[in-house]
């Protein structure tokens, strides 16, 4: 949809998967950020999974944080917090 909002989502995980298939008209999904994952050509369902400069590249871009897992919620906050982006950028779905 050409009047679609440009979404990163952040990390390239198995909630971010399920996010991507729940996401409405509203969004684009032009890729997801992963710190470990972002190996060049990985894709998932024809969407890139890039490193951290995402999100300078796609400055307009809203964020959709999803960090988790049962190991993981410990450090949510610090991991969302690392992102280093205005809080107004992230995506509210």
């Amino acid at each position: 949809m050409e009047d679609a909002e440009p979404l990163l989502l952040f990390q390239f995980n198995g909630n971010a998967r399920e996010a991507l298939d729940c996401l409405g008209a509203r969004w684009r999904c032009i890729g997801f950020i992963d710190d470990v994952r972002c190996e060049s050509g990985l894709q998932i369902n024809g969407i890139d999974v890039f490193d951290r400069s995402a999100l300078t590249r796609w400055p307009n871009a809203k964020v959709l944080a999803v960090p988790g897992g049962p190991d993981s919620y410990l450090v949510r906050k610090q991991a969302i917090d690392g992102l280093a982006i205005q809080e107004s950028r992230f995506a509210q779905v």
